[in-house]
């Protein structure tokens, strides 16, 4: 009867040693925000209109126009890309 007594507590500490030895894992989830550059989040400056407007002060603010907005468009294509590289 003795040795089945001591057999049991054998039994009991041996298990609750086996439960205290397991090592639980976590997963820890950090959440990053990230940001596009400021130099991409700038607008672009708007041409100024000369007064009074002429033919030639036309063509010159219709140049600044399209090179503003050639501006604009590689800033957006830009923002694109590193959208794509920070996925």
């Amino acid at each position: 009867m003795l040795k089945l007594i001591n057999a049991s507590i054998l039994v009991c500490l041996t298990i609750l040693l086996q439960s205290c030895a397991t090592t639980e894992y976590v997963t820890k989830t950090e959440i990053q925000v990230l940001t596009p550059p400021t130099s991409l989040l700038e607008p672009t400056p708007e041409p100024v209109i000369p007064n009074p407007l002429t033919y030639r002060g036309l063509g010159k603010v219709l140049i600044e126009y399209k090179n503003a907005l050639k501006q604009s468009n590689a800033d957006k294509s830009a923002v694109i890309r590193w959208i794509e590289d920070n996925q």
